[in-house]
């Protein structure tokens, strides 16, 4: 039975961690995406990497066009990039809660 702890909550989001099976939990307006720590650090490292290359280019923050692929052939995840940095931020404020996310 999973056991969540709220790592960060915010109006729009939240980060919780599950200890019975040790996934991170990331909610964001309707999406809700489930991770290992392996896998969040590495969805924070492309939100990252997406965030400093986009924001040098874009003049629309709110604009979404810009995608992520998901393991699901031909689904996506579309993101402004505002939207990449509230993610970015929320799991980012989580890490500080819980250093597992940088982990292996």
């Amino acid at each position: 039975m999973c056991e969540y702890i709220i790592l960060v909550k915010r109006e729009n989001a939240s980060v919780s961690f599950c200890q019975h099976c040790e996934s991170y939990t990331l909610v964001f307006n309707n999406l809700v995406m489930n991770f290992s720590s392996k896998c969040l650090n590495a969805f924070k490292n492309s939100l990252q990497d997406c965030y400093e290359h986009c924001s040098q280019y874009r003049d629309d923050q709110n604009k979404r066009d810009i995608y992520f692929n998901t393991t699901i052939e031909q689904m996506q995840i579309r993101f402004s990039l505002y939207e990449v940095g509230e993610v970015l931020s929320i799991i980012q404020e989580a890490a500080m809660e819980d250093v597992k996310i940088f982990g292996t």
